[in-house]
């Protein structure tokens, strides 16, 4: 849970690539807000799992919903919108974007009767905290590793003007903090 700007995407994309590619044969899902956030930011995003890899940079099929690497690991991407996308399909892990701004909590619970492959499936998610009662129940779960990050963590990838903009409107501010 981190501002925006923090680098949660690329985190999300870094480790779905590595899983991917030290377990071949996996099956991942990508779930995100909706199917266009699915595409643009966690696949095809300056920091999605496209701009992760080099030469063992994996190939996505849009029309498939499809991230297919190499050795065979196959990611596919989901709507929270559509909870019903997950019913039926299976995972060996998950990464779960933006859960926070989920319109849709019973898609979290669809995901997680399809996690069931492998010895130890597992979940990544990741999000701008907002105060509400099923992530700080998901967060204080003690099988649940939280890392907290603020966007000025990664003031040096960021645009000057940026970081500009936004301390001086938000400065004080809930929002800011």
């Amino acid at each position: 849970m981190s501002g925006r700007g923090w680098g949660k995407s690329r985190c999300g994309s870094e480790w779905v690539h590595a899983m991917a590619m030290t377990n071949p044969g996996i099956r991942i899902a990508l779930v995100a807000r909706s199917a266009a956030d699915a595409r643009d930011v966690m696949v095809e995003g300056e920091s999605g799992i496209l701009a992760c890899g080099g030469a063992d940079r994996a190939e996505y099929e849009p029309s498939k919903r499809r991230v297919t690497w190499s050795n065979g690991s196959i990611a596919t991407t989901y709507s929270a919108d559509k909870p019903d996308q997950l019913r039926g399909p299976q995972h060996h892990i998950c990464w779960a974007d933006e859960l926070a701004a989920w319109r849709r909590w019973d898609t979290w619970d669809q995901l997680q009767f399809g996690l069931r492959l492998g010895d130890n499936p597992r979940c990544v998610v990741t999000t701008t905290p907002r105060p509400l009662v099923r992530l700080k129940r998901l967060a204080e779960d003690p099988r649940t590793h939280v890392t907290r990050g603020a966007t000025m963590d990664n003031a040096q990838n960021l645009s000057r003007d940026f970081i500009r903009a936004i301390h001086d409107r938000y400065k004080g501010s809930t929002l800011g903090r």
